[in-house]
């Protein structure tokens, strides 16, 4: 899982969308069909989870939610890492 994690998320996190086409999501579809050896969760794209141990974790499990203002100036917010 770790060498798949690393690869799809170096080729992969770059991606964005430009004039209304997700190239991320793109990718993610097209790496779900060829890899069929790696058992990705069928909702959201690759880019939604991370290796813990032997499985794959959604990223959502992970972080925290950060409640805030949306008043408060960026500067002023602390997100802790």
């Amino acid at each position: 899982y770790w060498f798949i994690f690393c690869f799809t998320a170096s080729c992969g996190f770059c991606l964005c969308e430009v004039d209304g086409v997700d190239y991320r999501k793109n990718f993610s579809n097209w790496w779900k069909n060829e890899m069929k050896t790696i058992k990705y969760p069928s909702k959201g794209t690759i880019f939604e989870y991370f290796v813990k141990e032997t499985r794959l974790e959604e990223w959502s499990a992970a972080v925290e939610e950060i409640a805030y203002s949306s008043d408060t100036p960026m500067g002023d917010v602390t997100v802790p890492t």
